[in-house]
């Protein structure tokens, strides 16, 4: 995907760097590279972008699994784009539908093992690992404790009768990085 700057002179290839650096380098090194004015620059890829990216490297590499996983997503985010009457998703909007999916390939994944269906199980397993690769890194075990702690002392809660209010506050400054359960656990273990 590297481009010369539209404004400049048009959008087009170019081959040198193509065949000096490869196009999957410069593609995973930099998201996308353009020419402009003598110098490379380097731009963040939207989540968008980058499923779409994803889905043509599928395609191309014949994976199969890989590809039924990323089109599952891009129907989940296209169901969620038009109950929301967009045309396209923000990166968090995209985020909380990617958590969605990953919550009910995990849910499934877990009545497969309890019906004795160890390879749909792996099957949803490996879709999992699929959609993660599209969510923020997951906070660690210390930082949601201090997570937890700072919105205990921020909303003055003294008992489990102000868990919601927590749960509420720490979710938000999460942003994504945190799993529920996880949440609401470390926020009953904490709360007297």
């Amino acid at each position: 995907m590297v481009r010369r700057d539209d404004s400049i002179r048009g959008s087009r290839r170019v081959p040198a760097l193509d065949s000096f650096l490869g196009e999957d380098f410069l593609v995973k090194s930099f998201g996308v590279v353009a020419w402009g004015w003598g110098s490379w620059q380097a731009f963040e890829m939207s989540l968008n972008e980058r499923l779409a990216q994803e889905v043509k490297v599928a395609m191309l590499a014949k994976d199969a699994d890989r590809l039924g996983a990323l089109r599952m997503l891009k129907s989940a985010l296209g169901y969620a784009a038009m109950e929301k009457k967009v045309d396209s998703l923000g990166d968090s909007e995209f985020v909380s539908v990617v958590q969605k999916e990953v919550k009910k390939r995990r849910d499934a994944s877990e009545q497969f093992e309890k019906g004795g269906r160890p390879e749909l199980a792996a099957k949803e397993k490996a879709e999992i690992t699929v959609l993660e690769a599209f969510l923020p890194k997951m906070l660690t075990a210390e930082e949601l404790e201090v997570l937890v702690k700072e919105a205990i002392a921020a909303a003055g809660a003294v008992s489990k009768k102000e868990m919601g209010a927590v749960i509420k506050a720490v979710q938000a400054k999460a942003a994504g990085r945190a799993d529920g359960r996880a949440v609401s656990a470390l926020v009953g273990q904490l709360l007297p």
